[in-house]
């Protein structure tokens, strides 16, 4: 699962500004793992190796209102959605995408994993808001 996550999506952070200095950081690190020769480098950024900071670091704001999940015309906004954990309870300091991805050593694969998400300021009509989303917490 790890090896179809790291091939298929690109890390986002790098489209902000304020993120640039640890961005910037982790793209040199694979450059240099890159021009070592190094094998299985991930190109978490998506990045061009002889442009590698080209379209990076354009957005001034930290955050889109909305994430969603293009695949199942759904979405969630910390404005409009609640967050909950498993107890019902809620959640207000962690953003659900991981869990919902399944990303990382110690989850198991989420619901969201393998459809395409986006974040936006706006939605379409077609794409409904979601509620509440309960997380394992």
């Amino acid at each position: 699962m790890y090896d179809f996550i790291t091939e298929s999506y690109t890390d986002v952070s790098g489209k902000f500004k304020a993120a640039e200095k640890l961005v910037r950081e982790e793209i040199g690190f694979y450059l240099e793992d890159v021009s070592n020769g190094k094998k299985d480098v991930i190109n978490e950024y998506g990045v061009d190796i002889e442009n590698p900071y080209d379209g990076l670091f354009s957005r001034d704001g930290s955050d889109f209102r909305y994430t969603i999940n293009l695949t199942k015309k759904v979405c969630y906004s910390f404005e409009d959605t609640a967050i909950l954990r498993k107890d019902g309870g809620l959640c207000d300091f962690a953003d659900p995408l991981p869990m919902l991805m399944g990303y990382g050593s110690c989850l198991d694969m989420g619901p969201w994993v393998g459809d395409i998400i986006s974040f936006a300021n706006e939605i379409d009509e077609n794409t409904k808001v979601l509620k509440q989303l309960t997380i394992d917490f």
